[in-house]
């Protein structure tokens, strides 16, 4: 009895701590402004800056509701199966609440940290801005949302913004910069795949795993989103068997391996063609006056083509290829390139790296 008297007040405690935990260091959002406590502020030591900064993350990487129920991501929806995330364009009830920037399975014990370190960062400058949307939505709508919050960040601070862009989040960056180049200052590319290899292609084959649930990001939810052939090779690269993915044929001739039958292949063919004119206009060159920082991974076997002797692998971070985290005409920009070897979505979790971004922005600031 003594004993199990021990292990009930060390249980409580653990349960107290872990509440303490998550309550200093949860963070919340409003108006596209992280916050968290105070205390959790001077617990750990982050940049710093006075200089607006948004961030943009890239695909899963907000919170989506609709009807205060929670769509993606919840502690349930990581450990059991749930019905499949599909795109409906028509709902406008969904909507996007904050950055996903950590999965709590166990307060202080356990936990998947995706943004956190950049979201708390933000959360303890002054100016710190996070830009949420719905990722699964046409990148060009996502684009003109963000030059919408540009243009107010601006305004209420009276400062251009810097800009720091993981993965899609990049895309839709480059997509708004020629409405937004003169409103903003410096910008921060992060494992943004302007040419990417093939390891997106995986999630269109066999759907992509969220921790124990294999069924919210299944292929079906896969295919409705409009968003996802941004992630694929552009129609001019045919790494895939010597062909275009942006032609429907190279789809429905693998019908089940690349597309499964139940996919209504008039709606894909729609979202091809829409990402074909977006990859377009992010490809071409212009010299825009802004300063560049490009932090590309290096370091791990990224799948980069396939064909008849099967898979080929280049460095970089497990999602994009080094070669192909540079747009086009990036020798025209003013710009500085560094490379980590975290895995694309930890990135923005290496304090390296986020010391990296901060000193890019800080000395913009003096120059």
């Amino acid at each position: 009895m003594h004993i199990l008297r021990r292990l009930s007040i060390i249980f409580v405690l653990l349960i107290l701590i872990g509440l303490a935990y998550y309550k200093t260091t949860k963070i919340t959002y409003s108006d596209y402004r992280p916050h968290i406590s105070k205390i959790a502020c001077m617990l750990g030591k982050q940049p710093q800056t006075d200089k607006p900064v948004i961030f943009i993350h890239g695909i899963k990487g907000s919170v989506l509701q609709k009807d205060d129920k929670t769509l993606w991501l919840s502690q349930r929806q990581v450990l059991t199966h749930t019905e499949p995330l599909i795109y409906n364009s028509t709902d406008t009830s969904v909507r996007a609440t904050g950055i996903l920037d950590r999965v709590i399975l166990i307060p202080w014990l356990y936990e998947y940290r995706s943004y956190y370190a950049i979201a708390r960062t933000l959360a303890c400058i002054p100016r710190g801005y996070t830009f949420y949307y719905d990722w699964r939505q046409s990148p060009e709508e996502n684009a003109k949302l963000l030059s919408s919050l540009v243009r107010h960040v601006k305004e209420k601070d009276g400062a251009k913004p810097s800009i720091v862009a993981h993965s899609m989040g990049g895309l839709i960056t480059h997509y708004a910069m020629p409405t937004i180049h003169n409103d903003i200052d410096s910008i921060i590319y992060v494992g943004t795949p302007f040419q990417p290899g093939l390891s997106f292609l995986d999630d269109y084959r066999n759907g992509s795993e969220t921790g124990l649930n294999t069924t919210i990001q299944n292929r079906e939810a896969i295919f409705s989103a409009p968003s996802l052939p941004a992630l694929l090779p552009h129609a001019s690269e045919k790494k895939y068997y010597g062909k275009s993915l942006f032609d429907i044929t190279t789809w429905t001739e693998r019908t089940n391996t690349l597309m499964p039958q139940n996919i209504n292949q008039d709606q894909f063919s729609l979202y091809l063609d829409n990402i074909r004119r977006f990859h377009t206009q992010i490809d071409i060159p212009r010299p825009y006056k802004n300063r560049f920082l490009f932090v590309i991974g290096n370091c791990q076997d990224t799948f980069e083509r396939e064909d008849m002797t099967g898979r080929h692998y280049e460095n970089g971070d497990g999602r994009v290829i080094a070669s192909g985290a540079l747009p086009y005409g990036y020798k025209l920009l003013n710009h500085k390139i560094i490379k980590s070897c975290a895995i694309h979505d930890q990135q923005l979790n290496t304090p390296d790296v986020l010391k990296e971004i901060f000193d890019f922005i800080e000395w913009d600031l003096r120059s």
